[in-house]
């Protein structure tokens, strides 16, 4: 796929972020843009929910950009709406984004992503996954 048929940026030509800690999507892409992205989960769920073998993990696949102080996107819910799974999702998640290398950096160390989750932890993240994630990913 190209890298500008998403949203038009392309990735190639955004400054690098080199060892940021974070970039906000706002940092980088127009309102518009932002919005397509965010709907993302919401196709997740309408795709696996078609296929019967997937209908059982589609909701808690389309949750993971959901955090517990209901700052996540697309639906914004909050802990009470949020079941474990779909909590460790979320982890997980932003835990790979951080560690995969992207056409505009380098994938950060483990070390680097597990301080940032720990930021969030038990305020928008769920804090045994983290700790979880912590001791699997040990060396």
């Amino acid at each position: 796929m190209d890298q500008t048929a998403a949203s038009g940026l392309d990735l190639k030509a955004t400054p690098p972020f080199g060892n940021s800690a974070r970039v906000s999507l706002s940092e980088v892409l127009a309102a518009e843009e932002r919005a397509a992205i965010e709907k993302h989960p919401l196709f997740t769920w309408e795709i696996l929910s078609r296929v019967t073998a997937f209908r059982d993990f589609a909701w808690m696949s389309a949750l993971h950009h959901e955090k517990l102080d209901g700052s996540g996107y697309p639906w914004k819910l909050t802990a009470e709406s949020l079941d474990t799974p779909a909590r460790i999702l979320a982890v997980a998640d932003i835990y790979d984004a951080l560690t995969a290398d992207r056409p505009y950096r380098e994938g950060m160390s483990r070390e680097k992503a597990l301080r940032i989750l720990g930021e969030d932890r038990d305020t928008r993240l769920f804090g045994e996954a983290i700790d979880a994630l912590a001791a699997c990913t040990q060396e």
